[in-house]
This record gives C-alpha cells, structure tokens and sequence, in this order.
C-alpha cells in the first residue's frame, strides 16, 4: 500500500501530503436539487465544518427553479445504463478502482480510489457520460444533463470506505436502474 494513503507514514517523511484511501461522489442531474429544496442543500461556499447549508423549504428552491435555462431532467432506464457503462468504461481506462456504483434517476453516487482529485473524477465522469448519451441519441446536443459541480467526501480509514460502499449498494438497490454493484473490495479485507 502507498504510504501516503490512510494514515500518516510513521517515521521518515512525516511531511509527505496523504491521500485518502477512496472518495464517496456524488452528483445530480439538471435542475434535481436546488437550494431550498426540502431535502435540504449546501451552499456554494463551502469550507470543511463551515459549510454553508440551507435550510429544507427555504425561498431559495422556487426562486432557482424560475431561473433554469431548461426543464429539470431526469435519466430514464436507458440513459441509466448508459451511464453506468461509460462511468465503469472511464474508471478502467483511467486505472480508477470504481468499488460501488448507483446511477439513479436524479442522481449518481460512486465509490473511487483514483490518483486524481475528486473534481476531476467526477468531471470525467459527468463530461464522458454526457458524451455518450448524445452519441446513443438519447439526449439532444443542447440538452444539460448534469448540475454543477456536486459532492465529493474523502474517505480516509476502511470504516468510512466500507460505510460509504454499503451506502451507494442500498442506494442502488432502492432505484438504480442498474443491479447493486461492488466492483472490488479494499485488498486488505478478505474476499467472502
């Protein structure tokens, strides 16, 4: 295992940067969630335990949806499974351990352990998945698929990693279009 990943590297670079051992992403489409809503939201200006967060029923949500360019979109089964294709396609090539995924119809949640930050994971994901739905016609060449940006959580030690692959499994048994999936699990932990 890299020394860097995890905990901190006892003894010898105790100055070396970590990085976490996966990131839980999340992302949703166009228009799914808009401040206010009444699931709650976080704010745009985010800094670790100062983030910013809106309240469930606020003034905002009707207020963001009067600004929407375009309808709020939702991935219908066939454009569920392409997205599960090409997220799974992306992370092989990129040599990415993809470790859980649910492709939802107002949203996506993965687990990964990448080399890159999670902003690029996740922009990877959403730029190729958008690509691919245009090539298969599913969506139209102006259409917005995605909201900005979206969710990332580091995930520093097994506990949070193997919560965070239980969460994205329930998830995906509740309403991905697409079964349950763990791809792989963390090398330390005995295979059932």
């Amino acid at each position: 295992m890299d020394e860097r990943r995890g905990a901190p590297h006892e003894g010898g670079n105790a100055g070396a940067k970590r990085r976490p051992l996966a990131y839980l992403i999340t992302f949703s489409t166009y228009g799914s969630w808009l401040h206010g809503d009444d699931r709650g939201s976080a704010g745009r200006e985010r800094s670790g335990a100062h983030e910013e967060y809106h309240q469930p029923g606020s003034r905002l949500g009707g207020a963001e949806l009067q600004l929407l360019r375009q309808p709020p979109f939702r991935l219908e089964p066939e454009q569920r499974k392409v997205v599960d294709r090409t997220i799974r396609e992306v992370a092989r090539y990129r040599g990415w351990d993809l470790q859980a995924l649910a492709v939802c119809g107002l949203h996506v949640h993965c687990v990964v352990d990448a080399d890159a930050p999670p902003e690029k994971v996740m922009t990877d994901f959403k730029a190729w998945a958008t690509r691919r739905l245009r090539e298969a016609g599913l969506v139209g060449p102006d259409r917005k698929v995605w909201a900005r940006h979206g969710s990332t959580r580091y995930l520093w030690n097994l506990r949070a990693v193997e919560y965070a692959r239980d969460y994205v499994d329930r998830h995906a048994a509740r309403g991905a279009a697409v079964a349950p999936t763990v791809i792989a699990k963390h090398p330390t932990k005995p295979q059932p």
